[in-house]
């Protein structure tokens, strides 16, 4: 607009301007010097905004395209062309990022099921399952993964080239982290990973395990290298020698040795996150019921309300299995763990009967006696 007013000068100015502009937003320029304030100025922007810059920029450019047309259709209206120029810029950000990676890969889908987590209880299955099980793999996992999955070699692609999660992801094979060991993860950044990496490989090789303490220390690249070579021999073992999966063929080793893992050992990973989170939450669940109701007991309180809250447990949690739910032997059962438990205490501490003695020895001797008591 009013271009032709403009000076060739002027005009090669703004062209730059809108260049350097679309190849940010299209982050073809995704670095240090073009990332925000807080990334450049202080040493914990830097490591929290480690390779987090592409993802603002991505969430960025989805927000301001939404923004731009919404402000457009009500100042103006949309007229018949600019409907068909914001469906195709709609299909190019989001379609054929759904149609390489899959739903999951769209970036607002990340954000939306981060939202639908934040009211799911923690022994519920998450939104990502959720999605997935209603969904089926092909659509939820995208084209590329199906292809190499009827090419007899299922590679997990589309968490690597998806779009969505690309500032705030899950670890899926650290199923205990507490809320403050997330902060510190995600204001260490990267860097902070790999020293724990390293840390975690001495680790390793102090307690003998060498090949995994090596494993662990090594780069990305090459650890890749290693663990498509470990896959071969032995499969995706645990580290105390209990397989994960097996029987990779030569397809899932070979694209494990360029980074992508085969897609039958990150779906395993993937379950037993859910699983053992579901597990750890209702176990939890049961533990404080159970001990609640020893404590009425105990005080001579009503046990009405803790034996309404049961029934309440055991209903919501009867799919998942006999060991989830609190019988009248579980009652029992837990009731004479806990007598036991109080019999066997020394100073409010649980000990076993040798230690129990030593504990004892060893406060008679340090019990305080007056200097004309001792001999």
């Amino acid at each position: 607009k009013g271009e032709d007013k403009l000076s060739d000068a002027e005009k090669r100015e703004l062209a730059t301007q809108i260049a350097m502009q679309d190849t940010s937003q299209l982050n073809g320029g995704s670095a240090l010097n073009t990332a925000p304030r807080f990334a450049q100025g202080t040493p914990v922007g830097r490591l929290a905004m480690m390779f987090k810059t592409y993802g603002f920029t991505m969430y960025y450019n989805q927000f301001k395209m939404m923004a731009g047309a919404i402000k457009q259709a009500k100042e103006y209206g949309l007229s018949d062309e600019q409907g068909r120029i914001a469906m195709k810029q709609f299909i190019a950000s989001n379609g054929y990022i759904a149609a390489l990676a899959g739903v999951q890969g769209i970036p607002l889908v990340g954000i939306f099921q981060g939202l639908a987590d934040l009211f799911l209880e923690d022994d519920e299955e998450d939104a990502d399952l959720l999605s997935r099980r209603f969904m089926g793999d092909p659509l939820y996992r995208g084209g590329v993964q199906y292809i190499t999955n009827l090419a007899g070699a299922e590679v997990d692609i589309a968490a690597r080239i998806g779009l969505s999660n690309l500032i705030l992801g899950n670890n899926r094979y650290d199923f205990n982290k507490s809320a403050k060991e997330e902060f510190v993860d995600f204001a260490g950044g990267p860097a902070l990973g790999y020293i724990s990496s390293i840390l975690r490989g001495a680790d390793d090789m102090y307690n003998g395990e060498t090949r995994r303490g090596i494993e662990s220390m090594l780069p990305a690249a090459f650890r890749n290298i290693v663990q498509a070579d470990r896959f071969r021999t032995e499969g995706a073992l645990t580290r105390r020698g209990d397989p994960i999966t097996d029987d990779f063929n030569a397809g899932e080793v070979a694209t494990k040795f360029l980074g992508f893992a085969p897609a039958k050992y990150t779906n395993a990973q993937e379950r037993n996150q859910d699983t053992k989170k579901i597990q750890k939450t209702v176990s939890r669940q049961k533990s404080r019921l159970l001990k609640q109701y020893y404590i009425a007991l105990r005080q001579g309180d009503n046990t009405g309300d803790i034996l309404q809250e049961i029934l309440a447990h055991n209903k919501e949690h009867a799919g998942k299995g006999k060991e989830a739910v609190i019988t009248t032997d579980t009652i029992e059962r837990s009731m004479k763990q806990h007598a036991r438990t109080s019999l066997t205490m020394h100073n409010g501490v649980t000990l076993t009967p040798t230690m129990r003695l030593y504990a004892q020895d060893m406060q008679n001797e340090l019990e305080y006696q007056p200097w004309y008591m001792n001999d």
